[in-house]
């Protein structure tokens, strides 16, 4: 199953990545992974004190939810989200409902499809959010703000196609279709309107959408993870493996040494280990050194 993103020339310069993390997108997302028998190893100590009491069937694994549970707002609030289901009207509702479900629509929203009315839900999302998703709030911004911040190394070295090209395994950008593994078939055709890249702490596997290609675009992929330096800091030592996994972004010695906080000298003897690896390559550019990983660089990480 594939999901296929149609760009247009317009829409290339209307790609932006979400400032902070979309409160609902990660709250949904929570409840999936809490139910889920392949969620990361990452989430295990949550998901043993963690409960989505009533709403735990909004969101079964492998399976798309109505897109009121996630409104396009760009905005760090979760009040303004909530605020924002409150006020849907009837009409708005029931189509998420019936495009999502057809003409199944599963207990928990059977109320919602006949009245139109969110209070209960909202009010158990609420309670979720409260009791779960707070004190693990601070880990999600982190994992955004990093994912943010390599996004913008990716821009700025390689432009909207390597932006696009580097966001996850799954997903796959030859112009003009962005393209991914997904849970069904599934197309939009952005026409002019942009897409917005919404990074995702909950969101692993495989990225998501909203059900109605009418809706404003996004596409909410899994956060880099970065943290995947503590895995390969027991084969590679942990400041390697933060070198390593900086050189997503083609640097310079003197560029890692900023970011990392460590001596360029520091930084050298990394390097030459790991070019002695076959993980990186450098290639002179005027004045400076460049360094891009390797195929086998690629692959060390992606695994």
């Amino acid at each position: 199953m594939v999901l296929r993103i149609v760009f247009t020339r317009d829409d290339l310069s209307r790609v932006r990545v979400a400032e902070h993390p979309h409160p609902l997108w990660e709250l949904v997302l929570g409840i999936n992974t809490l139910h889920s028998h392949t969620a990361p190893e990452r989430f295990r100590p949550w998901r043993a004190s963690a409960d989505a009491g009533r709403i735990a069937a909004l969101a079964p694994p492998g399976t798309s939810f109505p897109d009121f549970l996630t409104p396009p707002l760009d905005d760090a609030d979760i009040d303004a989200h909530f605020d924002a289901m409150l006020h849907l009207p009837k009409r708005s509702v029931r189509k998420d409902l019936e495009l999502t479900y057809g003409s199944t629509v599963p207990d928990w929203a059977r109320e919602a499809h006949d009245t139109g009315r969110l209070d209960g839900l909202v009010a158990g999302l609420r309670d979720f959010h409260e009791s779960a998703l707070l004190t693990r709030w601070p880990d999600v911004r982190r994992a955004v703000e990093a994912d943010r911040a390599l996004r913008a190394r990716q821009a700025l070295s390689t432009g909207v196609d390597g932006l696009l090209n580097g966001l996850h395994p799954s997903i796959r950008w030859r112009y003009p279709v962005l393209e991914a593994d997904y849970l069904c078939d599934h197309t939009i055709h952005l026409r002019g309107r942009g897409l917005t890249l919404v990074p995702a702490s909950f969101c692993w596997g495989a990225p998501v959408t909203m059900v109605d290609p009418e809706q404003p675009p996004v596409l909410v992929y899994p956060c880099a993870d970065l943290g995947q330096s503590s895995t390969l800091g027991r084969l590679l030592g942990s400041e390697r493996a933060r070198v390593l996994t900086e050189l997503q972004v083609a640097s310079s010695a003197t560029q890692l040494a900023i970011r990392l906080g460590v001596p360029q000298s520091t930084i050298w003897a990394h390097l030459e280990v790991l070019r002695d690896a076959g993980l990186l390559t450098t290639r002179r550019a005027g004045q400076s050194v460049r360094l891009t990983l390797t195929k086998l660089g690629h692959r060390l990480l992606g695994s």
